[in-house]
């Protein structure tokens, strides 16, 4: 361990040496609970001083126990009430669980505590206790705004936008845009995503578009003014007109950033990086927040540490520094929030951020016990993230050292170190396999047939068929697809966890086809997908039979529009005649001056969803292969449900989803 790195020390006897004697030690409250007794580092962060508090929780080390046993041991002991407790998390799964083990430890104490076996605090005995408020990052946050933001101007009201509202929003602004576009390259949805990005890494890390602007036009400038770029005689090369491009496409990012911005305040509406940035103005600007928010909790746990963006860090430094007990719980090894503005680096920074009452730094404890892990799993897990956590450290050490000014890294704070995880006591052997195969089939196969063959064992030796769960993680998510087939052939039942795999699943294909059919008169293939699905069920004749109307749809639009006819009246005319081919050319059923010069258009061209939209109940042409009643009927009636939900389409993004789902 390095000298520099403060540390809280283990628990070495029954009562932790900075209580009073009336308090009960967390092994004392443990068995009284009827719980496992802690470990001494657990016991030390349990019993730890009200001051700040960085605490490095390996996977798996039993944080979220240690967190809710703190929360019971403050409040058996007297130190706050329940309600002076924050926690905070990043998931509301997270939250859920966090918040169920306090409620649940809160409830043994207070049976506990009106028994009348040991004498403990009031508000432990309480039956009508507030609970502790434990909540996401972004709803806390959403909280400071609600309370604090009408000293800044923003409204109570103000609406909060999802991801779908938000996306909607944005493409609106990048259909708007009217400024410079050669430079573009990417597709639509691309800019979308990347104006969505942009917009979020700026609240995240507390900056301005104007700010990004001004960046990158000096590095614009910069490349401009190379010699040979700006001096030499030849004209530039492809590879350097892209990366001019590259950065122009990124200035005008930032610009439709603003727009997007502007478009949000007309709308009176925030999105989930707006609330992070107004919550950490907010504890910028307004001290009567921190003032309030330090009277309302008196001791702040956060987990998940790691995750916290820049703005999540100064919205907590500016309310809970100066030594209020705010405990921070978190891993580097397991940072997977990078895309949102997280760093790791930023756990290495607590103890210098949030210092203690007498401007010393704020200790560090370890829970570096796997208790979920067998011997030879951890060991090989070990030795796998052991040169990935030097270099972690080495990258957050640059990063932090960028940051500060020439002779200022000495004072940057104390080195907090991560040391390995150890066994938990008579820990199993445990069974580590190393495998290649040739293909991805047969991978997959080799893992299905030791699902099934170690279902078998773990049956006989437990007596309990069907108790076993597995859990095969892939790097990329397009490998699923193999061992979806795999198990489904093998009978194996399997559940694809995360929603990045929704968009596959029959019914949402049907939702998305039918938003396409509804919002773009050109996509054929989505009403197909509707056409042949298991709902309207039209077979292959009758899709022969319905290409024949479009085809005859798409001659009388010609003729029509060659002699200046009504193309409505010209479709149902019912005269017999079937197409372009059949009428004389010149002939028209209007008054019409000469032959008309006609261009083709994209909006114009025939399309399945026009062919439904003119489907008549009676009418057919002659020359069409013959369409069945069935079809028909089924046609007509897909038809109005359709024209019912076109009528939704300028309606909120999450009515149209709800009106299509019912529907359908």
């Amino acid at each position: 361990m390095s000298p520099s790195q403060t540390t809280i020390p283990a628990e070495t006897s029954d009562r932790a040496p900075h209580n009073a004697p009336a308090q009960l030690s967390p092994r004392e409250l443990a068995e009284l609970l009827g719980q496992f007794p802690p470990t001494a580092e657990q016991a030390a962060i349990i019993s730890s001083p009200l001051e700040p508090l960085l605490v490095i929780a390996g996977a798996g080390s039993g944080k979220t126990t240690t967190m809710a046993d703190r929360v019971v041991w403050l409040v058996a002991n007297g130190l706050v009430l329940p309600e002076e407790i924050l926690g905070v998390t990043f998931t509301r799964k997270a939250a859920g669980e966090l918040a169920s083990r306090i409620r649940a430890q809160l409830a043994k104490l207070g049976t506990l505590a009106r028994s009348g076996e040991v004498v403990l605090a009031p508000a432990a005995a309480a039956r009508d206790a507030l609970e502790p408020k434990v909540s996401t990052y972004h709803s806390y946050a959403s909280g400071i705004v609600t309370d604090y933001g009408l000293r800044l101007g923003i409204e109570r009201d103000a609406v909060v936008l999802g991801a779908a509202d938000a996306w909607q929003l944005a493409s609106e602004v990048v259909e708007g845009h009217d400024g410079a576009h050669e430079h573009f390259t990417a597709a639509k949805s691309t800019l979308i995503q990347s104006v969505m990005d942009l917009a979020g890494e700026c609240a995240e890390h507390l900056q301005e578009p104007g700010a990004v602007i001004a960046a990158i036009e000096g590095h614009l400038a910069t490349f401009d003014a190379l010699p040979y770029i700006a001096e030499t005689p030849k004209p530039r090369t492809a590879v350097v007109n892209k990366q001019l491009d590259v950065l122009r496409t990124r200035v005008s990012v930032a610009q439709l950033v603003q727009k997007y911005a502007e478009a949000k305040r007309r709308r009176n509406a925030l999105d989930y990086g707006d609330l992070v940035a107004l919550a950490a103005r907010i504890a910028h600007e307004v001290p009567h927040a921190a003032e309030m928010e330090r009277q309302r909790y008196k001791v702040v746990l956060l987990d998940e540490f790691q995750d916290t963006s820049h703005a999540q860090l100064q919205l907590f430094a500016q309310l809970f520094g100066d030594g209020h007990p705010v405990t921070a719980v978190g891993d580097p090894h397991q940072s997977i929030y990078g895309f949102r503005g997280a760093s790791a680096g930023q756990l290495f920074r607590f103890p210098e951020i949030f210092l203690k009452s007498d401007g010393g730094y704020a200790p560090t404890a370890e829970l570096t016990i796997a208790w979920r892990n067998s011997a030879h799993i951890l060991g090989a897990a070990n030795v796998m993230s052991a040169e990935l956590a030097q270099a972690q450290v080495r990258k957050a050490n640059v990063k932090l050292a960028a940051g500060l000014g020439a002779g200022e890294r000495a004072a940057a704070g104390p080195r907090v170190v991560v040391s390995p995880l150890r066994e938990k006591p008579q820990a199993p052997d445990g069974e580590v396999l190393l495998a290649r195969y040739d293909t991805e089939l047969a991978e997959a196969e080799a893992v299905a047939e030791q699902i099934l063959d170690r279902k078998g064992d773990f049956t006989h030796r437990s007596g309990a068929q069907g108790s076993m769960t597995v859990a095969v993680l892939c790097r990329r998510r397009a490998q699923f697809a193999r061992f979806q087939s795999v198990f489904e052939a093998r009978g194996i039942p399997y559940e694809i966890v995360g929603l990045g795999g929704l968009l596959g699943t029959p019914e949402i294909v049907d939702l998305v086809a039918t938003l396409r059919v509804i919002a773009d008169p050109g996509r054929s293939d989505a009403l197909m997908r509707l056409l042949t699905g298991a709902r309207w069920r039209i077979g292959p004749a009758d899709l022969m039979a319905f290409a024949d109307w479009a085809r005859y749809l798409a001659r009388r639009r010609e003729w029509a529009a060659t002699n200046r006819v009504n193309f409505d009246a010209a479709v149902l005319q019912g005269d017999g005649r079937d197409g372009a081919a059949d009428i004389p050319a010149g002939q028209a059923s209007g008054p019409a001056a000469g032959p008309a010069v006609v261009t083709a258009d994209l909006v114009d061209a025939s399309s399945l969803i026009e062919a439904l939209d003119y489907l008549s109940p009676d009418f057919w042409p002659a020359a069409a292969r013959p369409l069945s009643e069935v079809a028909r009927t089924r046609l007509l009636a897909l038809r109005d449900e359709l024209r019912m939900l076109r009528g939704f389409v300028g309606e909120d993004l999450v009515n149209l989803l709800g009106v299509v789902e019912k529907t359908m």
